[in-house]
């Protein structure tokens, strides 16, 4: 992957940075680094939180939790006055059945100026794939720029043949925005501890690099 082309993050282009996430966490995941560095260059920062997460265990409230945690990694992330959340409740597990839904939330709260950042559309994950082709759709709406980050992708596509290792370019994150990302990844306990967490640190080490990939259609 370190062979992959630049992806030069320019802020004086966009009005806002637009960053739809199927469960809590995967914003931080993915595009923790770009919305810190959006941030860094005040540019406004709107997260779309489209489930609360809440069947990835059985604990009771995990929904509330999970959208606690949200909100506190944003904050390590990018100032209150900076970014906004849009809560949506849909049902976790469940995307891929709302399909026009997810298209008519995006196209509601992305605008001509934007950049629009998803999870890939074929990350491996039915939310994640589901939510990344809503994005997809809108590619084609004048003024609007679309770009997608793996997060299931580096586990389980081929190299050889995947879309990131073909499509994917680099962004270079400052050591202020990694360091951001990594107390920002710290907040989702009930993800990342425990005997048997949800996300173990095998998986997380892959989000600790000082760049982040963006694949643009």
């Amino acid at each position: 992957m370190r062979n992959m082309g630049p992806w030069i993050f320019d802020a004086n282009r966009h009005r806002r940075l637009v960053v739809a996430a199927p469960h809590p966490d995967d914003e931080t995941l993915g595009a923790g680094g770009i919305i810190a560095e959006a941030s860094r260059r005040s540019l406004p920062v709107v997260v779309v939180s489209l489930t609360d997460g809440e069947a990835a265990t059985d604990e009771v409230g995990l929904g509330d939790r999970r959208h606690g945690e949200l909100l506190a990694s944003l904050r390590c992330l990018a100032p209150p006055g900076v970014q906004r959340v849009v809560r949506c409740r849909l049902p976790d597990g469940g995307l891929s059945e709302r399909r026009e839904e997810l298209i008519a939330i995006l196209r509601s709260e992305t605008d001509a100026g934007d950049l629009l950042l998803a999870p890939l559309y074929c990350d491996g994950h039915p939310d994640h794939d589901a939510v990344g082709t809503a994005a997809l759709s809108l590619a084609a709406q004048p003024g609007i720029d679309v770009g997608f980050f793996p997060i299931w992708a580096w586990h389980w596509h081929d190299p050889s043949v995947s879309v990131v290792a073909a499509g994917g370019r680099r962004i270079e994150l400052s050591p202020a925005s990694s360091a951001a990302k990594a107390r920002a990844l710290a907040c989702f306990v009930s993800q990342t501890c425990g005997a048997d967490p949800v996300l173990p640190h095998h998986f997380l080490d892959r989000f600790g690099d000082s760049y982040e990939v963006v694949v643009q259609p």
